[in-house]
């Protein structure tokens, strides 16, 4: 399998969404599907009877991630897939990774082109972004407490570092932080990794 692989992870609030879904309606993606993890593993869950809450229970969600994995190797033999993820997400207060190391291992030992992209943004505008947000089906841990968010980027940087570590042969691994910058300034760096990626 040739196709590459890009797992754009952060939390809530970061804009990995916002920038990959300027790139979709301008046409500026060059080549790679966007999936939103979260959305495919609450559609699977649906469709194997479960509710969203209900993977917290770790033979559900094990089974949700392994159907998952299987539809993104029959998506990577036809197009490049860039993942609108997370490195950790929050279940009922409760912390879990984003995805299970078996699952991240099957994905590597198939699709040897991959690429991991943190994106941050400092907490004050986290929550000035997740206040403003219309997607109200989000649990935000908090919309308000600074620190909270501080710690929830930490949590998501430390994630990173596990994923990094199991995906070490990745072809590229770096961090985007969006404090500061424009939409479709940052949806260029995106195009530029693809590039990279697509070399190899």
């Amino acid at each position: 399998m040739s196709k590459k692989l890009i797992w754009m992870g952060g939390v809530h609030g970061v804009g990995k969404s916002s920038i990959l879904e300027y790139l979709t309606v301008n046409n500026g993606h060059d080549g790679f599907a966007r999936i939103p993890l979260g959305t495919e593993l609450a559609t699977i869950g649906q469709q194997l009877g479960y509710a969203w809450e209900e993977l917290r229970d770790p033979e559900k969600m094990r089974s949700v991630e392994t159907r998952a994995t299987e539809e993104l190797l029959k998506r990577l033999e036809k197009e490049d897939i860039v993942l609108d993820a997370h490195f950790c997400i929050y279940l009922g207060g409760q912390l879990y990774p984003g995805f299970s190391r078996t699952n991240l291992v099957r994905l590597a030992s198939q699709v040897p082109v991959r690429g991991i992209i943190h994106v941050i943004a400092n907490p004050q505008e986290v929550l000035k972004r997740r206040a403003a947000s219309s997607k109200q089906d989000h649990h935000y841990p908090t919309i308000t407490d600074s620190a909270i968010a501080e710690r929830e980027l930490g949590e998501s940087g430390e994630y990173f570092q596990r994923f990094c570590d199991i995906w070490s042969d990745a072809s590229l691994t770096g961090t985007l932080d969006t404090t500061q910058r424009t939409i479709p300034d940052m949806a260029q760096e995106v195009i530029k990794i693809y590039d990279k990626l697509r070399r190899n």
